[in-house]
């Protein structure tokens, strides 16, 4: 019948237990050789990665300054395993038994190391189409913006004309009407689309119009509207989905553009620092693109991709591939899905209670019902996603933390917290739901340049009472809150050290307002950086392998001539003026990808 494996060595002859004992003794040692000499694997796909392996050095880098959010560390120096993992912080008398034939010693001569830098919310191939494209954001009114389109259709060769950028708020006119005669008059027959700042509303023609069949009959769409005049004709200015009625009629362009796009954005976010970003609202030809890029080069920043409901076949198959972490060498993780609840701020689109008070009787726009955003955040929790909902509006924002609790119905929200759902800009909070952020564990993903952008107009738009629970960081940490910050580029500018200066001081590029807006909602220097660091990196469900400098942790390093923290508390706005030496992915120094024709 066979042996009985259930005997133990006590059933054995003396002999045969010291043989016993012996092969055991040797076959753990063989297996502590190996592990000491066998660095951690790279994790691929769906991470396996084995705990507690030690691994061999393969850079060091000293003669540094090693900052964190918290203080200067007295150690100098820091070893980075084979694995991409920092083994040690040391001073240079600690580097001797780590000083190995192959290892790399890098002298950084007082150079500055901090944590990488991450971006929890932009749009990679949104910065490069704004890096080529014809850029609006100087435009000082509608003449002027208008000749700057004008200027660029002579020798513009392309059947339709995108741009995007302006910003009426900005403008030193702000009293002429935007219309089509008025657009038409400088575009002719090119279908033209110029999109605001921030994406969430257009001034097209006369010419895109007619391409769209868009008339003055034409009903709103769900979550959009087509603005009228005062005569009940179409003026040209779309807002939120309206928006789709036009641009879903303009070419699409190559799989072979679109690499070069993810090219461009990627290098110029490695550029100002950044070593991550969480790329908000992914479709099926950009996510197909990224994928082969990152299969073939090794990518300048790592990914956290938040995929896009929009194309239904598309989503219900991702959703069944299920969460991907750590694809690629771990450049790219496919766990989140992005969606909206309401519109902009700037455009009127943001949902509110009470009306706009410099738009009476208009209360903004639902982009979807809640019953419908509340169906697709099933799909993607069932399926073990992250959800992460665009809402700036109070009404928007409360509809959405509504939701979260309904998804789990859990009077402790235990289900929230685990699943970290996330609530992308969060700008106009009813004071009664500024507790719930941190009852629920839901992640205050927000931009704090789009404070110092809006800080022109924001009281225009909801007034002083509702300012209230307005852009409320301080408020929020406070509270308990997870804190994660980013720029929304390309409608703010990239540098998270940018982000890092409206956090601080309240204060827009040019220092305005003088000592700053609503400065009660400030951050000290070392709870911006972290919101730039850690609180990504926790947003992604990283916080044990990134965000710190922090032995065990993957070495994501940014480097910089001064120490930010020390500037931001002598002159914040100095803080710009920094250079960037360059950064470290995974414990490899990043360089750029190389563009077409290079």
């Amino acid at each position: 019948m066979g042996s009985d494996s259930s005997h133990s060595n006590h059933d054995l002859p003396l002999n045969n237990k010291l043989l016993a004992i012996g092969v055991t003794a040797a076959m753990l040692l063989c297996i502590t050789c190996a592990n000491l000499l066998s660095p951690d694997p790279l994790p691929s796909g769906k991470k396996t990665q084995k705990k507690n392996r030690v691994s061999l050095p393969k850079v060091i880098l000293h003669n540094a300054k090693l900052v964190t959010s918290k203080k200067t560390l007295e150690e100098t120096a820091l070893v980075i395993g084979v694995d991409g993992r920092i083994l040690a912080l040391t001073d240079e008398k600690g580097l001797k038994p780590w000083k190995k034939p192959g290892v790399e010693v890098v002298d950084l001569q007082g150079q500055v190391v901090i944590p990488g830098l991450r971006d929890a919310h932009g749009h990679i191939v949104g910065l490069a189409k704004h890096k080529v494209g014809l850029d609006l954001s100087e435009a000082d009114d509608r003449y002027d913006l208008c000749s700057r389109v004008e200027s660029h259709l002579v020798t513009y060769k392309g059947k339709w004309l995108v741009a995007r950028g302006w910003d009426r708020s900005k403008w030193t006119d702000k009293s002429g009407d935007i219309s089509l005669s008025f657009l038409d008059t400088y575009t002719g027959d090119t279908p033209t689309v110029l999109k605001r700042v921030d994406g969430h509303a257009a001034w097209v023609n006369s010419a895109a119009m007619k391409i769209a069949g868009i008339t003055n009959l034409t009903p709103d769409p769900e979550g959009g509207k087509i603005v009228k005049d005062s005569y009940n004709q179409a003026t040209g200015m779309l807002i939120d989905s309206a928006m789709d009625l036009v641009t879903k009629h303009i070419p699409k362009i190559t799989d072979e553009e679109l690499e070069e796009h993810w090219r461009r954005g990627l290098n110029a976010a490695a550029k100002v620092g950044l070593v991550a970003v969480h790329d908000a609202g992914m479709g099926a030809q950009s996510l197909r693109v990224l994928e082969a890029l990152a299969k073939k080069e090794t990518l300048p920043v790592r990914v956290y991709v938040m995929l896009s409901p929009g194309n239904k076949d598309f989503y219900l198959k991702q959703l069944k591939k299920g969460p991907r972490v750590g694809l690629y060498n771990d450049q790219v993780t496919i766990r989140a899905v992005k969606i909206f609840q309401d519109g902009a701020l700037g455009s009127h689109g943001a949902a509110l209670f009470e009306d706009y008070k410099d738009k009476p009787g208009f209360k903004g726009i639902l982009s979807q019902s809640p019953y419908e955003s509340f169906k697709i955040s099933k799909l993607a929790i069932d399926a073990g996603f992250q959800v992460c909902t665009h809402a700036i509006g109070d009404r928007a924002i409360r509809l959405v933390l509504d939701n979260y609790g309904e998804l789990f119905r859990q009077p402790d929200y235990a289900g929230v917290k685990a699943a970290r759902m996330r609530l992308e800009h969060a700008q106009v909070i009813s004071p009664k739901d500024l507790p719930r952020f941190a009852e629920m564990g839901v992640i205050a993903s927000m931009q704090p340049t789009h404070a110092t952008s809006d800080q022109s107009f924001a009281e225009d738009r909801v007034g002083a009472t509702r300012l209230k629970g307005a852009y409320a960081w301080k408020t929020l940490l406070k509270s308990g809150a997870p804190l994660a910050f980013g720029s929304d580029f390309p409608v703010e500018e990239e540098s998270p050290l940018r982000g890092i200066y409206a956090a601080v001081s309240r204060q827009n590029s040019k220092g305005h307002p003088k000592g700053g807006w609503r400065m009660s909602e400030a951050l000290t220097p070392g709870q911006a950086l972290e919101a730039f660091t850690s609180g990504p990196a926790f947003a992604a469900f990283e916080e044990q392998e990134r965000g710190e400098l922090k032995v065990g942790h993957k070495a994501d390093l940014t480097i910089l001539a001064e120490n930010p923290m020390t500037v931001a508390r002598k002159q914040a706005s100095k803080l710009t003026e920094i250079k960037i030496i360059g950064t470290y992915v995974n414990g490899k120094k990043v360089t750029l990808l190389k563009m077409a024709g290079e």
